[in-house]
């Protein structure tokens, strides 16, 4: 099963909490999420490029979260776009030693992505609303599918319509992409 999720930028993040309580959609105690993100070692400097282009690339990207305690490590390749992915995860309990084992691997760190995250399940879905430094606030909602990914990815988009969300505040990219954009346009 893939994972297919949506995201948006979140103008009034207060409001929306509201939007969510009123659905009965409960989000967990915030959580601080530390992630490092690693991307093979020949396309680091070319593969913002090509995702800021549009163009799609098969990168696989590597992900150390740390979160409280808990440490997983994450292997992610992109299916139909940057937003639909394979994804494999597994607990780690040495961090140092798999930063090792990725750059032993031809990867290097490509970024830093440090969140406050609350979650929620709603109706089939993982709702994430995310308060990502240097970025600001955002909602992704997101499901497991074999289905198409823009079938999925089409309802998922109607759900944040419901929210309010608009077209203009929609993100194609991840947390890591948006934030290397962030930097090239600075």
């Amino acid at each position: 099963m893939n994972e297919i999720e949506v995201k948006a930028k979140v103008a009034n993040l207060s409001l929306l909490k509201d939007k969510l309580g009123k659905l009965g959609i409960k989000l967990s105690h915030p959580i601080t999420q530390r992630d490092r993100i690693f991307f093979p070692k020949d396309l680091v400097g070319q593969f913002t490029d090509m995702k800021r282009r549009g163009k799609r690339t098969k990168a696989p990207a590597l992900r150390i979260r740390e979160q409280g305690k808990k440490i997983i490590f994450t292997y992610k390749i992109p299916v139909s776009n940057n937003l639909d992915k394979l994804e494999f995860e597994s607990g780690i309990d040495n961090p140092e030693a798999m930063t090792s084992i990725c750059e032993q691997l031809g990867f290097v760190l490509h970024v830093r992505v440090n969140k406050i995250r609350r979650k929620a399940s709603f109706n089939g879905y993982e709702i994430c609303l995310d308060e990502v430094e240097d970025l600001g606030s955002f909602i992704e909602v997101e499901k497991m599918s074999d289905k198409p990914a823009d079938m999925i990815q089409k309802e998922l988009w109607e759900f944040l319509k419901t929210l309010g969300i608009k077209e203009e505040d929609r993100q194609l990219y991840g947390y890591d992409i948006l934030l290397e954009m962030k930097k090239a346009n600075s």
